[in-house]
């Protein structure tokens, strides 16, 4: 693995976090100012974007989509779980694992 894939990895995991940290915003209920919160959240969701479209320029699109989209989705869960925004039921626990075990999947294939 290369200096620039590793970049890329960097960047992939900036952009899950910055994807969870706007799913947080948009389900946890914060006590801040509604421009606040709009603006970081639009600064999560623009950053997670740009990071998103860097680490897509080394790592295979069949594999970086997958890890982004099921990594933002349940570390949101887990998070939201932990604030008691949203209850983990134990379907959403299955299908978490589930996302993440077909993910699994695609990337060892």
């Amino acid at each position: 693995m290369t200096a620039l894939h590793v970049n890329q990895y960097i960047a992939l995991t900036l952009s899950v976090i910055m994807e969870t940290t706007a799913g947080v915003l948009v389900t946890v209920p914060l006590r801040l100012k509604t421009a606040v919160k709009n603006a970081a959240l639009f600064g999560s969701i623009f950053v997670s974007f740009m990071a998103l479209d860097y680490a897509l320029s080394g790592i295979n699109f069949s594999v970086a989509y997958p890890v982004w989209a099921s990594a933002g989705l349940a570390f949101t869960a887990v998070i939201c779980a932990a604030f008691k925004a949203k209850g983990l039921v134990k379907a959403g626990a299955l299908g978490i694992f589930l996302i993440i075990a077909g993910v699994m999947v695609i990337l060892f294939s």
